[in-house]
């Protein structure tokens, strides 16, 4: 009964939040793989090594170091994290940002599909028709610029691949976070995901130089900020529902498009404006729809999450 979990829809709303903070963090990554220099398995392998470091240096501060028991039941979701970060970043390399970002808008579709069949979640129709406009707004907004077609489709392949594992890695982390904590499962996910992108850079032999001496402040900000992201999803995965989190990951291809307007001065037209708008318009109604059916949004562990916080506080 709601009386029984006062706090459960106050975590549930903070939750919310902490996706949509999410996916805005998320925005600026493409624009630091640019900035960066490295190729694009070798700024994945730094990147994810530089946020093992980082989260183990947390976890011990709090007293709350991942068991192997943790990385047994984080292993999928390291593993598919570890899949999607490399081919995105090799795809970018191949094919054009908007080419990737439009094939990356279609993983909301496929996250309500898995939703659907794996945790039993219901998906109104509205949700599906403002799902649907927010697809069509990504398109417009990075199609519009002209450039889309340049890509080749070994690029539009593996940004295909991507979409499918950063589904794989969403459902991977629901599941995860049934048992874990937060932090504990980061924690444990990223450990794996530098394992399996090390056998990669072994076995593909890559040149793990920087560049330039900015290479690594970028690489740096890329954990700092749209790192802090997936560790923010993670949190939210616990507590919101799988289909809600998916549509909102379709701001992060126009929150980039602006922030290249913005920082790398690329061009904004009409047409994008438009696009932006309905986007932003549809994931605002889906977001206040979830919002006015809280504490729906909780998944099975909101006392998990309490209890760990009470154990670092300790």
């Amino acid at each position: 009964m709601a009386g029984e979990r006062p706090g459960t829809d106050r975590l549930a709303r903070a939750a919310l939040l902490a996706a949509v903070v999410s996916v805005t963090l998320q925005c600026i990554g493409p624009i630091f793989v640019r900035k960066a220099g490295f190729s694009g398995l070798v700024f994945a392998f730094h990147r994810m090594w530089i946020a093992a470091f980082v989260y183990l240096a947390v976890s011990k501060a709090c007293g709350a170091w991942p068991s192997w028991h943790a990385i047994r039941v984080s292993a999928p979701g390291g593993i598919w994290f570890a899949f999607n970060v490399a081919t995105f970043f090799v795809a970018v390399h191949h094919t054009t940002i908007a080419n990737a970002m439009v094939i990356s808008a279609l993983q909301p579709v496929t996250l309500m599909l898995l939703s659907s069949r794996l945790f039993g979640e219901h998906v109104r129709r509205a949700d599906l028709a403002l799902t649907a406009f927010a697809i069509a707004g990504v398109a417009v907004v990075v199609f519009a610029r002209g450039t889309a077609g340049s890509g080749d489709r070994f690029g539009d392949a593996l940004a295909f691949c991507s979409m499918l594992g950063y589904a794989a890695y969403y459902v991977s982390s629901k599941k995860a976070r049934t048992t874990l904590g937060t932090l504990e499962y980061q924690t444990s996910l990223t450990l794996v995901a530098v394992a399996v992108l090390g056998i990669v850079m072994v076995a593909s032999r890559q040149d793990l130089s920087a560049p330039r001496t900015s290479s690594w402040g970028w690489t740096l900000a890329m954990v700092a900020l749209p790192g802090s992201g997936h560790l923010l999803t993670n949190f939210a995965h616990a507590h919101v529902r799988l289909g809600v989190l998916g549509v909102l990951t379709l701001f992060s291809p126009v929150g980039s498009v602006f922030l290249a307007w913005l920082l790398l001065d690329e061009g904004l037209n009409g047409w994008q404006l438009i696009g932006m708008a309905v986007v932003i318009g549809s994931l605002t109604l889906i977001v206040a729809a979830s919002t006015r059916r809280s504490p729906q949004l909780e998944g099975s562990t909101p006392d998990r999450e309490q209890s760990t916080t009470e154990h670092v506080a300790d």
